[in-house]
């Protein structure tokens, strides 16, 4: 077993809150996608593996391997990423708390792209949630759904990162990509007050949407001018939701 996995015990009680907040940010995306049942939600209690940790640079799926181990995030950000042989890369997607990672509904699926921890992670098995789902597709229908949602969400995301690099200009690229991330963090419940815990370097962030470190910078100067966010500590706070929603919406 890799070096920097370890399980994660339950002694630190600030680490116990956030696997906790973790595990209902699991519950509030799938929630959101398709209403549960009461036997939906005993089998997430039932069958989601241990919480396992690991290092901010690990890959969690290596590109080509098969998404046979997929994973729910509990805490911290994985990002899907393809890397250049002059060693440039491209963060094509973000996964976030309460996200299926290396989910497939093919049996013989293969990943596309690397799967990065870009902070520290922890992931808890979906492999045992997902083989009662596919055995008993009717008693866990609403998961049955859930899962055909996130597949789509997945689809949908890699076209809304392939019109915002290819089309838009860097403050529309940032404005539509914090918008997405602001409404995700809401619909999973691991929102801080009007915003949302934003670990990522300016280097990542970059990655993400093709620019460089410097124009980064003043992107994100420039929305802050427009009292759009506030960053501060790691986090950033959607000044005006409605603003966000409308310029993303123009976007």
């Amino acid at each position: 077993m890799d070096a920097v996995r370890h399980r994660v015990g339950t002694g630190h009680r600030a680490l116990t809150n956030n696997l906790s907040d973790g595990k209902l940010a699991i519950l509030s995306h799938l929630e959101s996608l398709s209403p549960l049942s009461d036997n939906d939600r005993e089998l997430l209690a039932s069958a989601t593996g241990p919480s396992v940790t690991w290092r901010a640079g690990h890959e969690l799926i290596a590109c080509d391997a098969l998404l046979d181990e997929p994973v729910f995030l509990v805490s911290g950000w994985v990002g899907r990423v393809v890397n250049l042989s002059d060693g440039r890369r491209q963060v094509v997607a973000f996964y976030i708390p309460g996200d299926l990672v290396g989910f497939s509904s093919r049996s013989d699926a293969r990943a596309r792209a690397s799967h990065v921890c870009l902070t520290n992670v922890v992931t808890a098995s979906a492999r045992e949630v997902i083989r009662h789902i596919r055995h008993e597709p009717f008693r866990y229908a609403a998961l049955a759904a859930a899962l055909n949602a996130v597949e789509d969400e997945i689809n949908k995301g890699l076209i809304d990162q392939i019109v915002r690099v290819g089309r838009m200009a860097a403050h529309e690229r940032m404005i539509h990509l914090i918008a997405d991330l602001y409404r995700r963090h809401r619909r999973a419940g691991v929102g801080v007050a009007n915003g949302f815990v934003f670990p990522l370097t300016q280097d990542t962030l970059g990655d993400a949407l093709g620019l460089s470190t410097v124009h980064v910078n003043r992107t994100l100067q420039q929305l802050r001018r427009e009292r759009i966010i506030k960053t501060a500590a790691g986090t950033i706070e959607i000044t005006d939701p409605a603003l966000l929603a409308e310029q993303s919406r123009n976007s």
